[in-house]
């Protein structure tokens, strides 16, 4: 057994990163092992979304990769079906709205005190959730749980840093 080395981890995204900088031009470092890709600016280049998801998953297989990923509506939405691995490129919205009501809160960035209070009083998936106006969510439980709801359903902004590759190439490959 190796104790996990998170400086390896984020040598090997920064790689991934890289080679995809290749195909795409907005990826985001979205958490310590997760990337984040804008797709609809690429839309004009590789003409439809299961063209340009062709090229990227080639560029990800090429470098021998395990991964889930997902489309989403906003940042947030992909993140959370891609964690629950659904393993799916589409571009219609209710398709990934029925996918997201059907997704546990365990699932989520929330935490396990805001889980456990929404437990408490019956809601334990994003269905139940959704279905109570986010006015409402946001006088009933914490401003974490109305912001991750906005955030998810894009009523709130999500602004993401993209990744701009450095100047000068150096690397190294750990062995």
């Amino acid at each position: 057994v190796i104790a996990y080395q998170e400086a390896i981890t984020k040598n090997r995204l920064n790689d991934i990163a890289q080679n995809l900088y290749l195909v795409t031009s907005d990826i985001c470092f979205f958490n310590e092992n997760s990337l984040l890709l804008r797709v609809h600016n690429m839309l004009n280049l590789y003409g439809n979304l299961t063209s340009y998801w062709q090229v990227v998953q080639h560029q990800l297989l090429q470098q021998k990769v395990n991964f889930h990923y997902a489309t989403g509506h906003s940042p947030l939405a992909a993140k959370l079906l891609a964690i629950t691995a659904w393993d799916q490129v589409t571009d219609n919205v209710d398709i990934i709205k029925q996918a997201i009501q059907n997704t546990s809160l365990q699932h989520t960035d929330l935490t396990t005190k805001a889980v456990e209070k929404l437990q408490r009083v019956g809601v334990h998936a994003i269905q139940a959730l959704l279905k109570i106006p986010l006015a409402d969510v946001a006088k009933r439980f914490d401003i974490e749980v109305a912001t991750y709801i906005g955030k998810l359903t894009a009523q709130i902004p999500h602004p993401v840093g993209f990744f701009h590759p450095k100047k000068h190439f150096d690397r190294v490959i750990e062995l």
